[in-house]
């Protein structure tokens, strides 16, 4: 009975599909400097170095995916906008540490999603370590969190 009862989670497991579709999310910062960003998000003058998050998601392609509206990044507020990606790839940017481009390229069957996350400022910081998205999906809260690495891009100077 035991046996039978192992083989029908594995069975029920291996046909689950991901999450919300999500079948992949990759994090990227990058740094900013003033000559860049010459405006905060608020509008003020930058001053020294900005970092941005960025986000990219790999779904299920028609397939309903939740309705992103916040985010949090090691306790940090963001607020989420989601960009269709039309093109079969993008190009994110060059690793810092390798100097690698770093292309991104859906599995067949499969679409990108960028997330464009902006810092809420004056928010209430959360006691949160990863990423952590939520929204609504279905009419219902969906959450969906990353421990997975954050990859530094290198930063793009600008005259």
């Amino acid at each position: 009975m035991k046996q039978l009862l192992f083989a029908v989670f594995l069975i029920q497991v291996a046909f689950l599909s991901p999450k919300y579709h999500i079948k992949k999310i990759w994090l990227f910062s990058k740094t900013q400097f003033a000559g860049a960003t010459p405006k905060t998000p608020g509008g003020k003058p930058a001053s020294g170095a900005t970092t941005t998050l960025l986000c990219f998601l790999e779904a299920s392609k028609d397939k309903p995916t939740p309705h992103w509206q916040t985010a949090y990044f090691n306790g940090k507020q963001y607020s989420v906008n989601a960009l269709a990606i039309t093109e079969d790839s993008v190009e994110v940017g060059t690793d810092k540490s390798t100097k690698i481009p770093i292309i991104l390229k859906p599995d067949a069957g499969s679409k990108l999603i960028e997330l464009e996350l902006v810092a809420v400022e004056n928010n209430t910081p959360r006691n949160a370590d990863g990423f952590i998205l939520e929204g609504r999906f279905n009419k219902k809260p969906a959450k969906l969190r990353s421990d997975g690495p954050v990859v530094e891009l290198s930063p793009v100077f600008m005259p």
